[in-house]
């Protein structure tokens, strides 16, 4: 079991060479529409790129200076913005390589799976824009149960982008999926000096489907979901009483990936 006040370092992957960073947004209720955004960032490396909340990212640096959690972080508007199931979402793109690895948080328990690097099937189409001042070109696919608009720009000759997105000749400066639902647009990039590590936690090993399968549960039986998982740390969640008859919520919005 993981202390959560307590940070175990982090092993090097790579140095980060490009920092980009974008504003991701997602439509949190389908039935009213509600949307809620957060910006993340896309750390590339010479052969390991990371994408993870820029939240997260700032706690990083809080934790390798403090050798601590940085527990009182917790209350900050970065944190309380973003749902606190994703907040701890890393996804590691060519580690190990020719994979892509994914870390995260459910209830105190650090998950990581990996899969191989998604080969998405692009169509490259002849419109072109310009998006926050860059000259890019739009390309489509259908990934993971949705379809999507994509605009890259070879001005930037990294083909990757955000989240799982890659494979374009050129960097992914805006993607989302046709129902709008999902959405990544670029903020701007920056040129920073940093290790790109993955942090020494006691990660429970699991795959894809059974992580989606996770998020689906906590979303919708919290209390159950914290209690079988909250291993040794002594903490049990229970409802108030006029909860206690239904603990069961629907979910509102689907995850990313449908399939």
């Amino acid at each position: 079991m993981i202390n959560d006040d307590v940070y175990y370092g982090s092993d090097s992957l790579d140095k980060m060479r490009l920092a980009v960073y974008y504003k991701c947004t997602f439509e949190c209720d389908t039935v009213n529409h509600e949307k809620t955004e957060y910006d993340a960032i896309l750390q590339v490396g010479k052969t390991v790129s990371k994408f993870q909340t820029y939240s997260y990212y700032l706690l990083d640096s809080l934790m390798s200076v403090s050798n601590s959690r940085a527990s009182r972080f917790y209350n900050e508007p970065l944190f309380k913005q973003i749902d606190p199931v994703i907040f701890f979402d890393s996804y590691y793109l060519n580690y190990p390589e020719g994979e892509l690895t994914f870390t995260g948080r459910l209830a105190v328990e650090n998950f990581k799976y990996s899969e191989k690097m998604p080969k998405i099937e692009w169509q490259i189409c002849d419109s072109i824009s310009t998006i926050s001042g860059y000259n890019a070109q739009m390309a489509t696919c259908h990934f993971r149960g949705r379809n999507y608009v994509a605009w890259f720009t070879t001005e930037i000759p990294v083909p990757l982008g955000p989240w799982k997105f890659s494979g374009l000749p050129g960097l992914i400066i805006s993607v989302y999926d046709t129902k709008e639902r999902y959405s990544f647009k670029i903020i701007n990039t920056a040129r920073v000096e940093r290790i790109i590590g993955i942090p020494k936690y006691l990660f429970i090993t699991t795959n894809r489907k059974k992580y989606m399968q996770m998020q689906r549960q906590i979303r919708t039986n919290f209390d159950t979901f914290f209690n079988l998982h909250s291993g040794n740390s002594g903490i049990r969640f229970e409802s108030p009483e006029s909860q206690r008859k239904s603990t069961i919520t629907p979910m509102l919005y689907d995850l990313i990936e449908l399939n």
